[in-house]
């Protein structure tokens, strides 16, 4: 069994904050779900198509259940401020 890092917290802020700093020197919108989730997921997002967005974007990409729903939840937040 695997456990992790003692400081696993700590490890991942430092690494959002290197992903922020290098989407910002290469101009990229970090905060744009586009970005990070498949443009058909996205597609299915709009679409208030949630349950086959996760579903999509776990065959897609090999995502655990609760981290492609927490993906596409975030993305359908972070889209629909924007509709």
């Amino acid at each position: 069994m695997t456990t992790a890092p003692p400081n696993d917290d700590g490890r991942v802020a430092r690494l959002e904050q290197q992903i922020a700093l290098l989407c910002s020197a290469l101009g990229i919108d970090n905060d744009d779900p586009a970005h990070v989730v498949p443009e058909e997921v996205v597609a299915l997002i709009r679409a208030d198509q949630r349950i086959q967005a996760v579903r999509l974007l776990r065959r897609l990409t090999g995502a655990k259940l609760v981290a492609a729903k927490r993906l596409v939840d975030g993305a359908a937040e972070n889209l629909g401020s924007r509709a």
